[in-house]
């Protein structure tokens, strides 16, 4: 397993994405194959990853990231950057844990299937300048940080290229 995040890169929200991103690298061959994924399964199947893969879980918790998977099942280190400290539990996983339940594997699920539509309609009409060379095809395999760029970009409206 090589390293996505060997320490808190920015916002824990970043690393969280590019764990979560590499977890399904590790479960699915491509992008296309992702947007197909069944949010339930997916979820047992990454459960069942963290549960087995102690290099990947330790790799997680050791930067201050809990895991949360189906059945609300929490594996944790020593130091926790958002415990949920009575407050909103939810809105603390989805700012600094790796969320591995169905419900964000759906988010996932969902970015992917309008990841493949980008690609679709981009098909091959552009070229030289104009080509969005770090656009993600449908048949690329998960990249972590393509994924996490790509949620920044078209998401979060961080395009800062005038166009």
């Amino acid at each position: 397993m090589r390293s996505v995040a060997f320490e808190l890169l920015g916002p824990p929200r970043l690393t969280k994405m590019l764990y979560e991103a590499q977890v399904f690298s590790e479960l699915v061959p491509h992008v296309a194959a992702l947007a197909a994924a069944d949010g339930k399964d997916l979820a047992r199947r990454a459960g069942d990853l963290v549960a087995r893969d102690g290099d990947l879980r330790s790799m997680v918790l050791s930067v201050g990231l809990p895991i949360i998977v189906g059945g609300d099942l929490v594996y944790r280190g020593a130091k926790v950057l958002f415990p949920p400290n009575g407050g909103d539990a939810e809105r603390v996983v989805q700012r600094g844990w790796v969320d591995l339940r169905p419900g964000n594997c759906g988010l996932w699920i969902a970015r992917a299937g309008r990841m493949v539509e980008q690609a679709r309609r981009r098909g091959s009409g552009a070229s030289g300048s104009a080509q969005d060379w770090e656009a993600i095809g449908s048949q690329d395999p998960i990249s972590p940080a393509r994924f996490a760029a790509w949620v920044f970009r078209y998401e979060d409206g961080g395009e800062r290229i005038k166009r």
